[in-house]
Parts: C-alpha cells; structure tokens; sequence
C-alpha cells in the first residue's frame, strides 16, 4: 500500500492486561483503513485528520 505508518501499544488503566499492539497509519482513507481493519479482524478504529477531533468507528 505505501503508507507511513508508526508503531506503538495501546496500554489500559487494568495493568492486568497486556499491551496491545497498535499502528497510526498516516494519510490513509477512511475506507481503505476499514478494510485493512477487517483484514486483521479489528472491530474498530480511530479515524481522524488535522484540526479535527479522532473518531472511533465501530466496525461491523
């Protein structure tokens, strides 16, 4: 696909669960980011773009 990406881990409040693997993937479309997502079996992502506020999107 040719993106940038980063990586890094998403860690909760419980310190019983482990951190979870994560990417920004920069410059990517909403609707290629879905499908990505539901490649890997993700049932959402944070979607979102400069000078606006990050969006969860529940995937079905």
């Amino acid at each position: 696909m040719g993106y940038e990406l980063m990586e890094g881990f998403g860690r909760g409040d419980d310190p019983i669960w482990p951190p979870e693997k994560s990417l920004l993937i920069l410059e990517i479309g909403q609707d290629d980011a879905t499908a990505l997502a539901k490649d890997f079996g993700q049932r959402a992502i944070v979607i979102g773009c400069v000078q606006k506020r990050p969006e969860l999107l529940m995937l079905a």
